[in-house]
């Protein structure tokens, strides 16, 4: 019995070890191994994401804030956003020109209008 005690807990241990690079960290991995069997343990490590991992997300996040983070302008851009919309909407409606065409041309309007692109090209009627 003292055997399967001792086999136990460095079973936990070594679960707890693993997991010590893992959200989850040494001490849950190894209450959890302990309390319950280190195969459970193991799960709840498996189950936990890499530090490393989730350091890279937060930095792809963060970068992604940055590049992304540009507000629409206000005043004369914003009122020709809207002009051009409005002339493209009725092109489509009048089936002058092809959904495709339409959903480029919306892109293209959106991005010289949040990133302040070049001058769009517009919309001829």
């Amino acid at each position: 019995m003292l055997l399967l005690s001792f086999i136990w807990i460095a079973l936990s241990a070594l679960v707890g070890t693993l997991g010590d690079d893992r959200t989850c960290g040494f001490s849950t991995a190894f209450i959890v191994s302990l309390l319950f069997s280190p195969l459970i343990g193991l799960a709840v490590v498996f189950a936990s994401m890499r530090k490393d991992v989730l350091e890279f997300q937060k930095q792809m996040l963060e970068w992604n804030r940055e590049h992304t983070s540009k507000q629409p302008t206000e005043g004369p851009r914003e009122e020709e956003f809207y002009k051009e919309m409005g002339k493209l909407e009725m092109l489509m409606e009048l089936k002058k020109v092809s959904p495709d065409y339409y959903q480029e041309r919306k892109q293209g309007l959106k991005r010289a209008l949040l990133y302040g692109e070049a001058k769009p090209t517009y919309v001829s009627l």
